[in-house]
C-alpha cells in the first residue's frame, strides 16, 4: 500500500511540475496579457458590443 502511495504522490508532483513549466512558458509567451481581466470587465465589454 504504501508504495502505491508514493507511486501516486510522484506521478502529481510530476504533472505539478509539467504545469509550472507550461505556466511559466505562457507567460512568457508575447500573446499573454499585461494585465489581467476580472470576469466583470469581461461582462462588461461583452454587453457593450451587443
Amino acid at each position: 500500500m504504501f508504495r502505491d502511495e508514493l507511486q501516486a504522490l510522484n506521478a502529481i508532483h510530476a504533472e505539478q511540475r509539467r504545469t509550472n513549466e507550461l505556466l511559466a512558458q505562457l507567460l512568457q509567451s508575447p500573446a499573454a496579457p499585461k494585465k489581467p481581466v476580472s470576469q466583470k470587465q469581461e461582462r462588461v465589454k461583452s454587453d457593450e458590443s451587443k
